[in-house]
């Protein structure tokens, strides 16, 4: 492989998919909390959007140490899981069925330990594919990760930033 960016692109064709997920399931994650939850939370009593964090972490806390029990080989269903975290989430932001009825903000609560679970069960079997998938040679793994982590923070700050508008637009509180 020769040319610019020659070992980085041999390092995503050898751990593209797994850099995909990464990416994906973060910018969605952070899609959720902080910004849907910001959203969910408006008319709550402030300590609500602290409570969220805190599920959020216990959910990430939990999930990134399962992988000592466990892997997960096809991490896009995690992937494609918090897609759907995301739609529902957003349904609610919308409607608020959920919120609106008796102990709904407790419901909200366990559904962002579930958010938590499956972020963190997705970067720590990332992870592990990085570190023991045959697809990709020992030579692009560390290259694969910190590329991914790269990515990741580019998911990130998409999915965070995209509330900036999306506050004044679509979610803001005259629209909800």
């Amino acid at each position: 492989v020769a040319g610019p960016f020659a070992e980085e692109r041999a390092a995503i064709r050898a751990s593209g998919g797994i850099m995909f997920n990464l990416v994906a399931v973060y910018c969605l994650e952070y899609f959720i909390y902080p910004g849907l939850a910001d959203r969910e939370t408006y008319c709550a009593p402030s300590t609500w959007y602290t409570v969220m964090w805190a599920c959020y972490n216990v959910g990430v806390t939990i999930s990134r140490s399962s992988v000592v029990l466990f892997r997960i080989q096809r991490v896009w269903v995690l992937t494609a899981l918090q897609l759907l975290n995301v739609i529902g989430w957003t349904l609610e932001v919308f409607g608020g069925g959920i919120r609106n009825s008796d102990g709904g903000y407790a419901v909200m609560a366990v559904w962002m330990v579930i958010v938590g679970l499956f972020g963190g069960a997705s970067y720590a079997n990332c992870m592990c594919r990085f570190n023991e998938d045959p697809d990709v040679p020992d030579r692009y793994r560390e290259l694969g990760i910190n590329l991914g982590f790269f990515m990741s923070n580019i998911g990130i700050t998409m999915a965070t930033s995209s509330f900036s508008i999306l506050n004044r637009t679509v979610f803001s509180p005259a629209v909800l």
